[in-house]
């Protein structure tokens, strides 16, 4: 069955485990989906859930193959970006792509789009400016414990910028009130999984504003500001008394000073542990 694995999952295992000793190789996760599509509205981030450090891990079987699905960032024009999806042992880690930003112009006539509200995902688009007032669109679409991601911004009647989208430790924020400013995206959250410390999954900004920390396409599952989403991405860490295969070649392994091998899968492809 699933597990849930996030912010301060509990603690399961170490390193160190030994072919036909101790069992299988467990594996610390992070798995980022796509960031949604900025319009008026910012776009909401990938979602985000890890259980690096100190969480539940991943246990993989010695000898198999499993896929990897590594979500893109979508346009514009879509809803919702791609998950992202690590299948492991007898469970599987999915992420949620972030939801696009509020659409401006003409009023839309289908619902939920007809109010120019954000989109749900991972985390939430942000919405565009509205007559009726607008609502974010919510974060956290797989209903996990603890959230994938937070809720885009809502907005309001004539106002006239954009709500920031929703990021995976921050909702996104309202226009200023009587400005053309648009709303802040939600910050991400910074992980040391890959060696250092690196940023994921911020919100983007409801135009024209300011993308959260770790915000826009530019960063791995980051919503679009007024464009495309930035890509996911999953990266595991397992011990380095196993070798490690993965295709295609440009996703790679590297082996640390603590004795554990870091998986960074840039694009869709199989991982396996000898």
């Amino acid at each position: 069955m699933p597990i849930i694995g996030s912010f301060g999952a509990g603690a399961a295992g170490g390193y160190g485990q030994r072919k036909g000793s101790k069992g299988p190789p467990l594996m610390d996760y992070l798995v980022v989906a796509g960031g949604g599509g900025g319009q008026q509205g910012g776009a909401g981030a990938g979602g985000y859930r890890t259980s690096f450090p100190g969480g539940t891990q991943m246990e993989l079987v010695a000898g198999t193959p499993y896929p990897v699905t590594v979500g893109a960032g979508s346009n514009p024009g879509t809803q919702r970006a791609s998950n992202s999806i690590a299948v492991g042992g007898t469970f599987t880690i999915d992420s949620t792509g972030g939801g696009r930003g509020g659409p401006a112009g003409a009023f839309p006539t289908q619902p939920p789009d007809w109010s120019k509200a954000g989109w749900p995902g991972g985390s939430g688009g942000g919405a565009a400016t509205g007559n009726p007032q607008a609502g974010g669109g919510g974060g956290n679409a797989g209903g996990y414990d603890p959230p994938e991601g937070k809720g885009g911004g809502q907005n309001y009647p004539l106002q006239p910028g954009g709500a920031g989208g929703g990021g995976a430790s921050q909702g996104g924020s309202p226009s200023p009130a009587l400005t053309p400013t648009g709303g802040k995206g939600g910050d991400g959250a910074a992980n040391s999984i890959s060696g250092s410390s690196v940023g994921y999954a911020g919100g983007g900004a409801g135009q024209p504003g300011t993308p959260g920390q770790y915000g826009g396409p530019t960063f791995t599952g980051g919503g679009g500001d007024g464009a495309t989403g930035g890509t996911g991405k999953v990266i595991l860490r397992g011990p380095g008394d196993y070798s490690y295969t993965v295709a295609p070649g440009s996703n790679t392994t590297s082996a640390q000073p603590d004795g554990t091998v870091v998986i960074t899968m840039n694009v869709t492809g199989t991982v396996q542990a000898d």
